[in-house]
């Protein structure tokens, strides 16, 4: 796992390109990214997904389409029963 801590409110969607750059670098083959609704926008679901990293992202309210992603508490939840 690899923790990659941002300050708040910064606008994260256009730093999730050269932050999912460099934890490639360090660290070659991953295969799911996650991150809150600052990090849904339309070009950085696509630019994951090219590198085959699965955005498990939580769409943002104004987002005419819902895309995909697993709620992880749900999911720890289920594992933990």
């Amino acid at each position: 796992m690899v923790d990659v801590l941002l300050s708040g409110q910064a606008g994260d969607a256009p730093l999730l390109e050269p932050m999912l750059e460099q934890t490639i670098d360090r660290v070659p083959h991953f295969d799911e990214l996650v991150g809150d609704k600052g990090f849904d926008g339309d070009d950085q679901r696509p630019w994951c997904m090219e590198r085959e990293v699965f955005p498990n992202i939580p769409n943002r309210k104004n987002r005419e389409l819902a895309l995909g992603f697993i709620r992880l508490r749900a999911l720890a939840n289920v594992n933990a029963t």
